[in-house]
C-alpha cells in the first residue's frame, strides 16, 4: 500500500499486526521500515530504538537501526550501529558497507 501511496492504510495494517503479533520482531522491523518510508524517520528511530534493547545483535535490527539514524542525521548512532554489525557478522559485507557509506 505503501508504494501505491496510501501511506494510512499501510499504517493502519501494520499497527494492526503489532498490536496482534507484539513480540513478531519482522512486524516490528516492518513498522520502522513504513515508518523511515512514510518520512516519520523520529517515531521509526523510537521503534528501532526499542528493538535494539531488546535484541541487541539482531543483524537485521541492527541494519535498521543504521538506516534510521542516516535518515535523522545521527551519524554517531550509525556509526554505532555499523560497529556493531561489524562485531556480529565480521566476514558479512553489511558491516564494511555501512562503515565505509558513514566515510562519504
Amino acid at each position: 500500500h505503501l508504494a501505491n501511496g496510501e501511506v494510512a492504510l499501510a499504517r493502519e495494517i501494520v499497527e494492526r499486526a503489532r498490536r496482534s503479533a507484539p513480540a513478531d520482531v519482522g512486524v516490528a522491523l516492518d513498522h520502522v521500515r513504513l515508518l523511515r518510508q512514510s518520512g516519520d524517520a523520529e517515531r521509526a528511530r523510537e521503534v528501532v530504538a526499542g528493538l535494539r534493547e531488546a535484541r541487541p545483535d539482531d543483524v537485521e535490527v541492527i541494519e535498521a537501526d543504521f538506516r534510521v539514524a542516516i535518515a535523522v542525521g545521527d551519524r554517531a548512532r550509525a556509526r554505532a550501529a555499523a560497529e556493531a554489525m561489524l562485531a556480529a557478522r565480521p566476514s558479512a559485507p553489511l558491516g564494511p558497507y555501512m562503515a565505509g557509506a558513514l566515510s562519504e
